[in-house]
C-alpha cells in the first residue's frame, strides 16, 4: 500500500444544510467520480476540513444514504408512554429519594430524550419528523455531519455554560481543533464490491508525551520508549468502508462514524494565553 499524508486547511465558512427534497447538483457534484478509493477519501476529507457538509455527503453511496435516513426516522420516532421515565420509577429504585428530586430528574430525562430536542441537536435545520422523512438523503446526512462537527460541539459547550463565549472565535482563528488531520495508508480490496481505506490520526512521535507521561516514558529503557511512541502514534489505524457503484466508480458508505467524525468528542476548552481543546477519540 502506498503512504499518503492529507488534510486541507479550513478556508470556507460552514455550510448550513437546509434543503427539503432533492436539490439541484452543483458542477462539483456532477463531476464527482472516483476510480480508486484512496482519492475518494482524500476528496471527502478536504470537504470535511472546509466544513462543506453537502460536498462531503456527496461522496457517499446513495443506498447507504437512504438507509441512514431510514435509521434517523426510526431513531427520532416518539417514545411510547411506557418508555418515558417517571418519578415513581426513580423512587422505586431509590426509596430514600425525595419526590421533588425524582420529579426534577424525570423532567430532565424527558427533555433529553424528547424527539424534537434530540432531532434539532443532531440535525441542524430540521425540526419535525415529516421534514426528516421527506428530506433529500444527501442533505439529511450533510446536516448530521454538521451537527456532529467539532464546531457544533463547541457551540453546544458554550450553550451549556461549559465553555466561554469567545471559544468559537478563538478556535476558528487557530483552526487546530476543527481539522481532521489523517494520514492515509492506502486501500485494501475486499471482494469485487467493497474496499477499505486504511487511515490514522497524524501524530508527532516526539511530541506525544508531556508532563507526568513524559517522566514515566523517560524511566523506561530506550527501546521501550521507541516502542511506546510508535504504538501511540501508529497503533490505532481505522478503516473507511467504500462501495463500488454500477459504473465502476467508488463511494464511501454513510454511517454513524463517517471518517471518524462521531468518535471525535470535544470535552473541554481552556482559554488563556493559548487556546487549548481536549479532544477524546474512540479507537
Amino acid at each position: 500500500m502506498r503512504n499518503y499524508r492529507c488534510g486541507a486547511s479550513p478556508g470556507r465558512s460552514a455550510c448550513a444544510i437546509r434543503q427539503r427534497g432533492p436539490a439541484c447538483p452543483s458542477p462539483a457534484e456532477q463531476t464527482m467520480s472516483f476510480s480508486d478509493p484512496t482519492p475518494l477519501f482524500h476528496s471527502a476529507l478536504a470537504a470535511l476540513n472546509v466544513e462543506d457538509w453537502r460536498i462531503a455527503a456527496m461522496h457517499c453511496d446513495p443506498v447507504s444514504l437512504r438507509a441512514f435516513q431510514r435509521q434517523k426516522v426510526d431513531q427520532f420516532a416518539p417514545l411510547l408512554p411506557e418508555q418515558v421515565l417517571k418519578p415513581e420509577d426513580l423512587m422505586r429504585l431509590d426509596p430514600e429519594m425525595p419526590r421533588e428530586v425524582a420529579e426534577y430528574q424525570a423532567a430532565h430525562h424527558r427533555q433529553q430524550i424528547d424527539s424534537e430536542s434530540r432531532l434539532q441537536r443532531q440535525l441542524p435545520g430540521y425540526s419535525s419528523m415529516s421534514q426528516v422523512s421527506e428530506a433529500d438523503p444527501v442533505a439529511l446526512f450533510a446536516s448530521w455531519l454538521e451537527g456532529h462537527s467539532p464546531r457544533a460541539q463547541v457551540l453546544r459547550l458554550v450553550e451549556q455554560g461549559q465553555a466561554p463565549p469567545e471559544a468559537v472565535a478563538l478556535m476558528s482563528a487557530s483552526s487546530t481543533s476543527l481539522r481532521f488531520d489523517y494520514v492515509v495508508l492506502g486501500s485494501v480490496p475486499d471482494g469485487e464490491m467493497a474496499a477499505h481505506v486504511v487511515y490514522r490520526n497524524e501524530a508527532d512521535e516526539a511530541a506525544l508525551f508531556s508532563g507526568e507521561g513524559a517522566a514515566q516514558l523517560a524511566a523506561l529503557p530506550e527501546d521501550e520508549q521507541r516502542l511506546r511512541r510508535m504504538v501511540m502514534a501508529r497503533g490505532h489505524a481505522r478503516l473507511a468502508l467504500c462501495r463500488r457503484q454500477e459504473d465502476g466508480s467508488w463511494r464511501l458508505v454513510a454511517g454513524h462514524d463517517f471518517m471518524g467524525l462521531a468518535s471525535r468528542h470535544i470535552t473541554s476548552i481552556g482559554i488563556g494565553k493559548r487556546t487549548s481543546t481536549r479532544v477524546r477519540r474512540q479507537s
